[in-house]
C-alpha cells in the first residue's frame, strides 16, 4: 500500500518536474495551516529558484493559492474540488442536509435549495419544498449559470481574485433583463457579496423568481456550499427575503456543524 503521507525524494525520469509538484503538494497532507516558501524549501530540499517556479505553476492551475497576508501557500480550490469529488461530498451533502432543509422549507413554506459551484455553475445537490400550493418544481441535478442565482454569488464571491477573473473572463449569458452580465458590475457585485455574507437574486435567473442565500462554510471556514430560500417575487420581496436572512444563516451554521461531526 502506498503511504501518501510520504513525501517521496526519488524522481522519475522523464517526469522531473510533475514528482517534484507531488512532492510539494504531498507536503500539505500533515501540515496543520499553509506553509511559506522557506518551509517548502527545507521540507522537500529543492533549492528556492526550484521551488518558486514549481509554486507559481501550481498556483497559476488553482492547485494552490497564496494568502499575501500570512506569506504563506494553502491548497487551491482545484485541490479542494478534487478532495470533495474523492469524497462524494455532494451525496453527503444531500444526507447531511435533509433534516435541515426539511425543517427550514416548513417553517418558511419556500423552496430551499443547496447547491455547490461546478465549473461556471451553480448545481442543484439538495432541494425541500415548502407547503405553498404556487412552488417551484423540484431540480435537484439541475445547473444554472453561477452568475445568476443568489447561491452562484455566494459561491463566486468565495473563490480567490484569480479564479473569480477567470469566470468573469467567460461569457456572461443573459437569462432575464435584470441577469447582471457587465463584467465590471458583477465583480463589484460579488465584492458586494463577500462583504454582507449574503446574496439576493431579484429575478435574474428568471422574471417573477427571487431569492436570496448564504454560504455554508467547513470547519476551516472555506465556502463548501450555498443555501438559499427562493419562490415567487410576489410574496418574497426583498424585504421579506432579508427578513428570513438570521434564520438562513441559523440554517446554514447547523449544516456547517453537522458536516463537520458527519465527516469525522
Amino acid at each position: 500500500m502506498v503511504d501518501v503521507h510520504n513525501v517521496n525524494t526519488r524522481t522519475i525520469k522523464g517526469a522531473q518536474a510533475a514528482t517534484r509538484s507531488v512532492r510539494i503538494l504531498k507536503l500539505f497532507l500533515l501540515a496543520e495551516r499553509g506553509l511559506t516558501l522557506a518551509q517548502i524549501i527545507e521540507r522537500t530540499g529543492l533549492n528556492r529558484t526550484t521551488t518558486f517556479r514549481l509554486l507559481r505553476a501550481l498556483e497559476s492551475e488553482g492547485m494552490l493559492e497564496r494568502d499575501d497576508a500570512r506569506n504563506e501557500y494553502q491548497l487551491g480550490p482545484v485541490m479542494r474540488e478534487l478532495a470533495q469529488r474523492a469524497a462524494g461530498q455532494p451525496r453527503k451533502l444531500s444526507a447531511v442536509a435533509k433534516k435541515t432543509l426539511d425543517a427550514l422549507a416548513t417553517e418558511t413554506k419556500e423552496t430551499i435549495s443547496l447547491e455547490t459551484l461546478d465549473g461556471h455553475d451553480a448545481v442543484v445537490v439538495a432541494e425541500a419544498q415548502g407547503a405553498r400550493i404556487l412552488a417551484a418544481e423540484s431540480y435537484v441535478g439541475e445547473r444554472w449559470p453561477a452568475h445568476a442565482t443568489a447561491t452562484g454569488k455566494v459561491l463566486l464571491a468565495a473563490l480567490t481574485e484569480t479564479d473569480r477573473s477567470r469566470h468573469l473572463a467567460a461569457r456572461l449569458p443573459s437569462l432575464t433583463e435584470h441577469t447582471i452580465v457587465n463584467k465590471r458590475e458583477l465583480a463589484a457585485e460579488l465584492r458586494r457579496v463577500a462583504n454582507k455574507g449574503h446574496a439576493l437574486n431579484l429575478e435574474e435567473i428568471e422574471l417573477g423568481f427571487a431569492a436570496i442565500a448564504v454560504p455554508v462554510e467547513d470547519a476551516h471556514g472555506a465556502t463548501m456550499a450555498a443555501l438559499s430560500i427562493g419562490g415567487p417575487k410576489t410574496r418574497l420581496t426583498q424585504r421579506q427575503l432579508k427578513q428570513w436572512l438570521p434564520r438562513l444563516r441559523e440554517a446554514a451554521r447547523e449544516l456547517s456543524d453537522r458536516w463537520t461531526i458527519d465527516v469525522e
